[in-house]
């Protein structure tokens, strides 16, 4: 494993300790299983490397994503 895979890996892991410790453990269970801690459906496909790197942040799904993301959508929340 080289030293940027072994970095993600230990940021991953503190972030999830952090989001657990914070009240969110169900969120992190759901994104452990491969769903949406939003909605609470399976995630992807996703359309491009943006919304996979925001999968890697907020573990949202495509939809979620564009919900929150999309201007014209977005403007009314």
């Amino acid at each position: 494993m080289n030293l940027m895979m072994m970095i993600l890996l230990m940021e991953t892991m503190m972030n999830r300790d952090i989001m657990i410790q914070a009240g969110f453990s169900k969120e992190v269970a759901r994104v452990d299983a491969g769903l949406c801690p939003t909605c609470d459906e399976e995630v992807g496909p996703f359309k491009d490397d943006l919304s996979r790197k925001e999968y890697g942040i907020s573990g949202m799904c495509q939809t979620c994503q564009n919900m929150l993301f999309d201007s014209e959508i977005g403007e009314d929340y």
